[in-house]
């Protein structure tokens, strides 16, 4: 999976539908039709940043 923040290769599975970049320390959250983006706050608690529709392929 590529980072859709930065575009890295840096991403790993860190949980059921949900993923971490360490090159740019965001995660993301795959739901029905999208993906959602967080990023890691000074309190160490997910913020969300925007979400992307997943478009289907033709």
């Amino acid at each position: 999976m590529i980072c859709l923040h930065c575009n890295n290769k840096s991403v790993e599975k860190i949980g059921m539908r949900r993923y971490y970049c360490s090159n740019c320390c965001h995660a993301f959250e795959e739901k029905v039709g999208e993906m959602i983006l967080y990023i890691l706050d000074k309190d160490e608690k997910y913020q969300k940043v925007y979400t992307i529709a997943k478009v289907k392929n033709l």
